[in-house]
């Protein structure tokens, strides 16, 4: 997660990934660490990735902003998607991507609809 995304999270209270290993990306390590598997770094995403995989074969799941995620598509590193459409209209806020370099298409693999009308959609990424 991206250091905005950390931080967000912090204010909830409970660090609600206790025990599961965590990756910040930020130049500036936090004071503030609520779990010994949290680790902080300002290496390139593909560095990370690598540095993960390594280590483990599961998935990596990526929680963060536009600018984290964009970075990391842009290095073709996410392979799918999942997007929540929450029936709420803000009137602005942050762009969910911002600056991607290779047009790319999402191809539908999963739809999800929840009683409080929220959808969930997972998305295969395919590029042109």
């Amino acid at each position: 997660m991206g250091s905005k995304t950390y931080s967000q999270v912090l204010s909830f209270g409970k660090w609600p990934y206790v025990g599961k290993p965590t990756w910040v990306l930020t130049k500036r390590a936090p004071n503030h660490k609520p779990d010994l598997n949290i680790e902080f770094s300002s290496k390139e995403p593909i560095l990370i990735v690598r540095h993960i995989k390594n280590k483990s074969k599961k998935d990596i799941w990526l929680v963060g902003g536009g600018q984290v995620i964009s970075s990391f598509i842009n290095q073709n590193l996410i392979d799918t998607i999942i997007l929540f459409i929450i029936p709420i209209l803000l009137g602005n806020g942050i762009p969910l991507f911002k600056n991607l370099t290779p047009l790319l298409k999402l191809n539908l693999l999963n739809e999800q609809r929840y009683n409080n009308g929220v959808i969930k959609l997972e998305y295969e990424i395919s590029h042109f």
